[in-house]
């Protein structure tokens, strides 16, 4: 014993020393090792991160043990499997950390070598863990477990004026790769856009010691968009991120990874080589970033990933952009505090709370993941194309009209269907199983009876029927077109149907397979997973034995019921575990009858009886046991060969994919406005130039489904006569719920939804941006001031016509007339020289006078009701501006003693009567301003225009000095030369040059 001790404590002293040598990590990694043994396995955590993990998990710091010699003791703590599982989840994809694991491969403890690693942008390592059980359905509680782990690489460069940023972005669990290259602006509130689409995790950039002097200021901002987007930043060295590269030899590594199928959408063998080289000419900039995301991801490093990527453009422009801010301040997402419950280590399971505080908890009716994960991509970039909304709004119509379809193919069809994309990952990494392969085809088979209920639907009022339900290949009848199907289900049949079919068509083949090769009645009956006897000759002999000895067993537990003839044998109960094989269980009351008896040999005994076998028993279920290994034996190299096929039918699965996904999605949003109690309808969509957008007893989508909340629903009406709207009245009377409910209301429209109006007419808009709240940034060192500013900044500099705007307060982090003043001259910039539609709320009553001078703005306030002992609010939007300030008048209600009451009332006047001087004089110092500058701008356009008429007058001299010269005089008569003479004179005089005029008239005089 002592030996043994004394072994485990060098042991222990070894793995002390070795962990302090180990690099100093920063607060955002935590390492664990893995201790696995043939008895145990568990993990533990050592040091700070030991600390962290007691307080954050386990709530005490009792769980934290100390370890090692006296005077340096290490702190310890023992993490199981299952509570390793729930940390990484949180660690990984809630808190944003980064994560090591270690195992000890060597024969001391000093060998420890990292075996896996995670970070917020790549959880490749530990897919199993965090998507364990994520296989099929749907829940608003996986939104950030479940959204995918996009990593992405920018690489910056200055060119003059110019900034260009190489963009670069990976999902490694869907095995996607997307390049981008932009030009920003001074805020880089397009690289901004890019983060808040992608919904980046992790970005990659060139470490801030190793960039040039001249991309300081770029990569500062570049910081700043990244935190405020909740990005974790990964710096890099110029080693790992080289500013160049080899295109030809990353074309090569690129041409390892993707897919086949990518290539064969191009006709010659060159073409996917082709269209990299395509691809690389136009992003040339993303080069170093795609490089160093590749190495980064250790992509080429596992040749299972060969031929399993796809990659692909981005333009971001091509979708609605949206701001961080207007992306928090719409409430589009929970945030990853509220949506995990850290005091429990659980997630909410109140729906209601969660359809409250979210956009997608309120749309996420989904019944897949598919369906969820395309939901969330949707919302972070809804669509600008008008075509697209409206034939998402027409499907959406189609489901909510026809019940039966809605409701047979979310409760039937989508029903626990399975995460096709990382199933069919799991083909493409030779990691499948026979349980995948029958998944799949059972996804085959439902997306087939998926085709009949489409077409024996409602909506298809041209009577089309199949009759190949049970077939794998199914025929489209291009001679039954008619006249009806150019509507509703004629858009449906295009859009889904058809390419369903065609999909079903290429997986034939697919389905032949399984049916062949597979023992699909051996699932349906017990749930095995079987190869089909009859495909192998040795299966099929094993398969014999198996079942005389099953018969064998079943014969024999006849016997042993009726053995005991005080217990009837239906009392004798005869069941078959993994664990135990087949044997006999009685109740406890029961037990009595059978104890004592010779042949019985007791196995277990617990709540719900006794359990008993015989050595009969056991010597037949060994019998079985070893068939059963030896038929697993034989069958792994054909389950081999078939997931091997399987993975040539990658492409069709992605496809089948994205259509059963967007299916889903238009599913939901016909769930939400359907089980609505108050209407939503369909909005009538104009394009981007009708710039107008009328609403109708319109409501806050998440606020109406809270509990206990009765809203009181307003209107809108703006256009480009009227585009600008201040909305002013007291605090927590429904300034900022109006606004925000416009635009998530226009952004619900956009991504195909119906909205919560009676009536919604509405022009889309390019972008959405947001200055809400009056908050600081202290980890930034930025002020509420500053904030409000930077926010303007970007908005000014990203906003054009077609944009919404949405201000919630301005200028109140600084002195109210500069305060003021800033907000006057904001708002008069966007209303005249911009001309988006604008929501502004403020209690800055004053603003409302612009309304006089630009005749695009009108306003708004929000009403209430003041009786002799409270202030009522009525949230209820009304033309026109707030008429009274009622802050006094609460502080009466709540009485404030008199005398101060009074004495505010004189305050008041006098303030008032003072801020309204300084405003005034702010105003004129601005419209001066203003003035000096357009008269500064016009002197610099007449300085440039008097240039241009000097370098053309000297133009048309040079032309008469030339034209004379050339005129030949000794050989003219005096008509002919004065002919000549004039014909010039009027060339030189015909623009009226100024310059020329004027030395004309310095000459000879005044010109005729």
């Amino acid at each position: 014993m002592r030996t043994k001790k004394k072994e485990m404590s060098a042991s222990t002293n070894l793995f002390c020393t070795f962990y302090r040598k180990l690099k100093k990590s920063d607060q955002n990694l935590i390492r664990f090792f893995e201790r696995k043994s043939e008895k145990s396995h568990y993990y533990t955590v050592h040091g700070s991160n030991a600390l962290f993990i007691g307080e954050e998990y386990y709530r005490t710091l009792e769980t934290v043990k100390k370890m090692g010699p006296k005077g340096k003791e290490l702190d310890s703590i023992t993490v199981s499997v299952q509570m390793f599982a729930s940390i990484l989840r949180d660690l990984l994809l809630v808190k944003r950390f980064r994560v090591q694991v270690y195992n000890n491969r060597g024969t001391t403890q000093s060998e420890w070598k990292i075996i896996k690693r995670g970070s917020p942008g790549n959880v490749r390592d530990f897919e199993e863990i965090l998507f364990a059980g994520a296989s099929s359905g749907s829940s608003n509680l996986g939104v950030w477990i479940d959204s995918p782990p996009i990593v992405m690489a920018i690489h910056l460069i200055q060119e003059q004026e110019t900034l260009k940023i190489g963009v670069a972005f990976c999902d490694s669990t869907l095995h996607t790769i997307g390049i981008t290259s932009i030009e920003d602006n001074s805020q880089l509130t397009t690289l901004e856009s890019i983060c808040v689409q992608m919904g980046a995790r992790e970005c990659l950039i060139l470490a801030k010691n190793q960039i040039g002097k001249m991309l300081n200021y770029s990569y500062k901002k570049a910081t700043e968009v990244l935190q405020r987007c909740g990005v974790v930043l990964t710096e890099r060295t110029k080693k790992e991120f080289p500013y160049k590269v080899n295109s030809t030899d990353l074309e090569k590594d690129l041409s390892v990874l993707i897919t086949n199928s990518q290539s064969s959408k191009n006709k010659d063998q060159n073409s996917n080589k082709f269209s990299l080289q395509q691809i690389f000419e136009k992003h040339s900039s993303s080069l170093p970033a795609v490089n160093t995301l590749v190495s980064y991801l250790g992509l080429l490093d596992d040749e299972q990933n060969n031929g399993t990527f796809r990659i692909s453009t981005f333009d971001p422009m091509q979708k609605m952009r949206i701001d961080s801010t207007a992306f928090e301040a719409l409430n589009l997402f929970p945030s990853r505090e509220e949506h995990f419950n850290q005091s429990k280590s659980q997630f909410f399971t109140n729906d209601q709370d969660l359809r409250g505080s979210s956009l997608i908890g309120l749309l996420n009716r989904c019944c897949t993941k598919i369906g969820s994960r395309k939901l969330s991509l949707w919302i972070k970039q809804p669509s600008i194309q008008l075509e697209e909304i409206t034939k998402r709004h027409l499907v959406v119509e189609s489901f909510v009209q026809d019940n039966d379809l809605r409701m047979t193919c979310r409760d039937i069809h989508l029903h626990n269907f399975p995460d096709i994309p990382r199933t069919n990952n799991k083909f493409q990494r030779g990691t499948a199983s026979l349980s995948d392969v029958i998944r799949m085809f059972q996804v085959t088979q439902e997306i087939i009876n998926l085709i009949q209920t489409f077409t024996n639907s409602e909506l298809n009022t041209g009577e089309e029927e199949n009759d190949n339900e049970n077939d794998s290949k199914i025929e489209i009848d291009e001679d039954n077109e008619s006249q009806d199907n150019k509507g509703k289900f004629g858009l449906i049949k295009e859009r889904y149907i058809e390419p369903l079919i065609k999909i079903i068509n290429s997986l034939s083949k697919f389905i032949e397979m399984v049916k062949t090769v597979v023992d699909l009645k051996a699932y349906e009956k017990d749930r095995e997973y079987m190869i089909n006897s009859e495909y192998n000759e040795d299966l099929a002999e094993l398969s014999e034995n198996r079942e005389s000895i099953l018969k064998k067993i079943n014969k024999y537990s006849s016997k042993i019921k009726n053995t005991f003839k005080s217990l009837p044998p239906e009392k004798v109960y005869f069941e078959n575990s993994k664990s135990h094989g087949y044997y006999f269980r009685v109740t406890k009351t029961n037990h009595k009858h059978v104890r004592g008896h010779k042949d019985i040999i007791q196995i277990e005994n617990r709540k719900n009886g006794v359990k008993f076998t015989t050595k009969k028993l056991q010597k037949m279920n060994s019998q079985l046991n070893e068939i059963q290994e030896d038929y697993q034996n034989i069958q792994e190299d054909i389950v081999n060969g078939v997931i091997t096929v399987c993975q040539g039918f990658g492409s069709f699965f992605d496809q089948l994919s994205e259509i059963v996904s967007e299916i889903d999605v238009l599913l939901s949003f016909a769930t939400v406005a359907t089980e609505s109690t108050l209407p939503y309808i369909k909005p009538a969509m104009l394009p981007m130039e009708e710039q107008k957008v009328v609403l109708k007893e319109s409501r806050h989508p998440c606020v109406e489904v809270q509990e206990g909340v009765t809203f009181i629903p307003n209107d809108l009406s703006v256009n480009a006569n009227s585009s600008f709207v201040f909305i002013t009245g007291p605090n927590c009377f429904g300034k900022s719920t109006y606004i925000k409910q416009i635009g998530m209301i226009i952004l619900m429209a956009q991504i195909g939804s119906f909205v919560p109006c009676t009536e919604a007419t509405i022009s889309v808009r390019d972008c959405i941006l947001a200055r809400v709240g009056a908050g600081d940034r202290q980890l930034q060192g930025v002020s509420t001031f500053q904030a409000e500013m930077l926010e303007a900044s970007s908005i000014l500099q990203t906003a054009t016509k077609h944009s919404l705007i949405i201000i919630d307060e301005l200028g109140r982090g600084t002195s109210t007339t500069d305060g003021f003043g800033l907000a006057w001259a904001i708002s008069e910039h966007i209303s005249k020289k911009i001309g988006s539609i604008t929501l502004f709320a403020t209690h800055f009553h004053e603003l409302t006078s612009l309304s006089k001078s630009v005749p695009n703005i009108s306003n708004l306030h929000v009403s209430s009701m003041v009786t002799k002992n409270t202030v009522i609010p009525m949230f209820k939007v009304k033309h026109g501006s707030s008429d009274q300030s009622l802050g006094i008048r609460v502080a009466e209600i709540v009485k404030f003693p008199q005398y101060i009451i009074e004495n505010a009332k004189l305050k008041h006047k006098e303030i008032e009567k003072h801020e309204n001087e300084l405003k005034r004089k702010a105003k004129m110092r601005l419209l001066q301003e203003i003035e000096n500058d357009q008269s500064q701008s016009q002197e610099k356009e007449l300085e440039e225009e008097r240039e241009k008429e000097i370098e053309g007058g000297k133009q048309l001299i040079l032309d008469f000095l030339t034209g004379f010269e050339s005129i030949p005089f000794d050989q003219l008569a005096p008509r002919q030369a004065y002919d000549q003479l004039v014909k010039i004179k009027d060339g030189l005089l015909k623009n009226n040059n100024t310059f020329v005029n004027k030395i004309i008239t310095e000459t000879i005089g005044q010109i005729d």
